[in-house]
């Protein structure tokens, strides 16, 4: 059993901090979610979902993943799993330059990166603008060493 728990983000990772951050995911996750809910679409959107297209490992109907639950009986999500590589986290960074971007209408929502093992690395509620990781202490103390300035933006000292 490991002894995760859950660390805030009280400042959004943007720039050059969210591109290390998601290069530095490599390290721990292999795939990656973000949903699409039954609103109107955008162009936008549409072209992000496109561009994605190719990573799609699969797709979940369902009105609960990490961090979220819906409470009406007809709301749900389609929640798109992807595969999380190199070429993948590139087309992110060119979709989006900042982690609460992923919302809509012009993107979809809430972007996850998963663990090796199926379990969240890092949770995002975009339209909220909250998110947290779900680490060991010990991971935790080093991406803060290896991803400049994310330490800033947790609710912790370390």
């Amino acid at each position: 059993m490991t002894n995760r728990k859950e660390y805030n983000i009280i400042k959004e990772p943007s720039g050059g901090i969210y591109t290390e951050l998601l290069n530095y995911s490599l390290n721990a996750c292999d795939k990656f979610s973000l949903v699409e809910r039954n609103f109107e679409k955008s162009d936008e959107f549409q072209k992000a979902m496109e561009i994605l297209d190719k990573f799609l490992i699969q797709k979940e109907k369902t009105n609960k993943w990490p961090g979220t639950e819906l409470l009406g009986s007809l709301d749900y999500g389609m929640v798109n799993y992807y595969e999380l590589n190199h070429k993948s986290v590139d087309i992110l960074l060119n979709l989006s330059n900042r982690l609460y971007d992923w919302n809509y209408p012009e993107r979809p929502e809430d972007l996850i990166l998963i663990r090796k093992d199926g379990n969240p690395w890092l949770v995002t509620i975009s339209h909220e603008e909250d998110a947290y990781f779900e680490m060991t202490e010990d991971e935790m103390k080093l991406i803060c060493l290896d991803v400049e300035g994310l330490s800033g933006l947790l609710d912790i000292s370390i």
